[in-house]
């Protein structure tokens, strides 16, 4: 943060960036934004947890031994 820059400019800036993030996730597919799904990583053990936002309920979905590629490159 540069010390120059006032208070109205961080705060005029943060708000043009949370602006470009909600724009971002409009343009997502919609297929993605009606279902929320987390990924947790446990030993090797994928356990994809899927909302359907539709009905409410949450359906489980436990995946072993099994990891998928992007999760793979983080480690």
């Amino acid at each position: 943060m540069n010390p120059k820059e006032s208070d109205e400019t961080v705060k005029r800036k943060s708000r043009i960036k949370n602006n470009q993030d909600r724009q971002e996730s409009q343009d997502l597919p919609k297929r993605l934004l009606r279902r929320e799904s987390r990924i947790r990583v446990r030993n090797s053990q994928v356990e994809v947890e899927i909302q359907e936002q539709s009905s409410g309920k949450s359906k489980k979905k436990r995946i072993k031994n099994r990891v998928f590629k992007s999760v793979k490159s983080e480690h």
